[in-house]
Formats: C-alpha cells, sequence, structure tokens
C-alpha cells in the first residue's frame, strides 16, 4: 500500500453485530488496493461485544477511526459522526454483517471516477444469518426495478422508489459537502442517492463485490410478513419525504422543478394515510375518503388498498 494521503474511506455502520463485526472489519481491512485508504467504524450504542471486538482488531492499524455512542442514535446519526473523518475522493458504505469482496474498493473507483458518476452500487452475494449462500441477488434485483422505472435519476428516485443499495454502495465526497443528513431520515443510502442523482449520474455493476446479508426468514416471506413489511416501507417513505425538505443540496435543486414541492407533499400525506391504514390506526373508509379529498391517486395509494384487501383475505 503506497504512503501518502487517503485516497479512499470505508464508512463500516454497526449496531449489536458481535457475531459478524470480526469478519466485516477484517474484509474491509483486507483490500487488494494499490492506494492508501481509511476505515470510519460507527457503532450506535451496542449493548453486546462489538466495540471491545472493534477496538481489539484497530489498536494496531492506524488507518482505523473508530467512533462509538454510549446510546443508539439511528442510522442517520451514526452516519454523521463519520461524516468529518471521511477523506479521499470517493467513500464506501458497509454495514457490520456484510462482506466486501478483495476487490470492491478498486473496482468502485474504476467506475466511481469516470464520466459524471456520482455514485455506485454492484451486484450481490446475498447471504443468510449462518452465511449461507442464498438464490438471491438484491442489487441485482434493484438495478432491474429502476429500469422498469425508465432509470435512475432525482425524479424516479424521490417519487417512484427508485434507488441503490448501500450495502455496495459507494459515493463521491462532494455530496457531503452539503451538510449532514438530516436525524429524519431511516437510512443513509436513499438521500445520499438523491443527492448524487441531482448532481450527475449512477452507476451500477453487474459483478458482486458484497457479501449481503439478508437474515434467516429470507427465502421464506409469508403474507402476514409482508403485510407488516409494507406497513414499515410506508413509515420509512413519509419520513423521507420529510427529510427532502430539510436537505440543503436537494432543497436547492428541487425548487427549480415545476410542482415538485406539490408531488413530494401528496407521497408524503399518501404514504403517511397508508401507513396508518396497514397499521390499523386508520378505517378504510377514511383512507378512501382523504384519497378523494386530496387527490393522491398514486402508485402508494394503489399499493396500500391492494395490501390491506389482501390482508382481510388472508384473515379469513
Amino acid at each position: 500500500m503506497n504512503t501518502g494521503k487517503f485516497k479512499a474511506s470505508i464508512v463500516l455502520l454497526c449496531y449489536n453485530q458481535e457475531r459478524t463485526i470480526k469478519d466485516s472489519l477484517i474484509s474491509a481491512i483486507n483490500q487488494n488496493y494499490s492506494y492508501r485508504y481509511k476505515i470510519i467504524v460507527c457503532d450506535d450504542g451496542s449493548k453486546d461485544n462489538t466495540v471491545t471486538i472493534i477496538n481489539n482488531i484497530a489498536k494496531n492499524n492506524k488507518s482505523i477511526v473508530v467512533l462509538s455512542s454510549d446510546k443508539n442514535e439511528g442510522i442517520a446519526k451514526n452516519f454523521n459522526k463519520a461524516i468529518p473523518y471521511i477523506e479521499g475522493s470517493y467513500f464506501i458504505t458497509q454495514a457490520g454483517d456484510d462482506i466486501s469482496l478483495p476487490n470492491r474498493l478498486a473496482i468502485t473507483e474504476k467506475y466511481l471516477l469516470k464520466d459524471n458518476n456520482q455514485a455506485f452500487f454492484s451486484s450481490t452475494i446475498d447471504i443468510d444469518s449462518k452465511s449461507k449462500i442464498l438464490n438471491t441477488n438484491h442489487g441485482s434485483n434493484i438495478n432491474e426495478r429502476n429500469k422498469k422505472l425508465g432509470g435512475l435519476n432525482l425524479i424516479t428516485c424521490i417519487l417512484n422508489e427508485g434507488g441503490i443499495l448501500g450495502a455496495s454502495a459507494g459515493y463521491k465526497t462532494s455530496i457531503i459537502k452539503y451538510g449532514p443528513l438530516s436525524l429524519s431520515n431511516f437510512s443513509e443510502d436513499k438521500i445520499l442517492t438523491a443527492r448524487a442523482a441531482s448532481l450527475g449520474s449512477i452507476y451500477f455493476f453487474n459483478n458482486a463485490l458484497v457479501k449481503y446479508r439478508r437474515g434467516s426468514g429470507v427465502s421464506i416471506i409469508t403474507s402476514h410478513t409482508y403485510y407488516k413489511s409494507m406497513a414499515k416501507l410506508m413509515y420509512r417513505r413519509n419520513r423521507f419525504y420529510k427529510s427532502i425538505i430539510s436537505d440543503c443540496l436537494l432543497s436547492k435543486k428541487l425548487y427549480l422543478i415545476k410542482n415538485i414541492d406539490k408531488k413530494i407533499y401528496k407521497s408524503r400525506l399518501s404514504s403517511w394515510h397508508a401507513y396508518q391504514l396497514l397499521k390499523n390506526k386508520l378505517p378504510f373508509y377514511k383512507f378512501l375518503f382523504y384519497t378523494l379529498i386530496y387527490r393522491n391517486y398514486n402508485n402508494i395509494t394503489v399499493r396500500a388498498i391492494y395490501q390491506f384487501l389482501k390482508g382481510k383475505i388472508h384473515a379469513l
């Protein structure tokens, strides 16, 4: 590894991951990369031995910065801790239960720094909680969804669930100069991707660079669990729309797009009503009434009605 300034950074976010953090951190250390890079480990108040394991590995490695909190504060605040420490022309994100393959940094650099690319993500090797390889590729699935939306840009990212997989993502460092993430964000990747899309293009690499841990229950999804996950998705979308309004870069960019503020408001309202419906906090007739009053005929409304009726039929 060459001496000198750091050319890239790895931001590793973790919480209560004592079983997986060692392998995850070692995968970040063992990158086949010709330049110096920094590893910033941000722990979000773990109550197990995660931090102890991290410190034991990091104590003899001057390229690792360990940042820990006394309490759990959420992904956005955990990521924000890393921002002052990020160095180089780009950074990648990694979860404490995922594994970066040895060529991840090198491949990310090769394509992310080309043309006007501002963000990058790749295919994945999906694994379960016991590290067994699954017959899925979440990174590729997300890319296929983006294709169906007509490509990934600022509008599809904000209004049509376009996005990238944070587990295999890389970003130009320039996108963090616009300040920290709003604490209303449920994750870092959605808002970072929106920022990237507002500044340039996003590149997908169709080869796996990450072992992405999806959990033991991923291969068996019942109607009930999917119903609950949809409610969670709607809640998160509502928080995402809220965060857009307070994001320095996005608020300036979106100001130039005609009627986008109204669409964001309606999408936020739809996602909130959908969440309440799927959590049985809002009667179905009131949901329909609000939809008619606010004229919120969009994909959020359709999906909420479909899942609500499907859940009722399943309960019979």
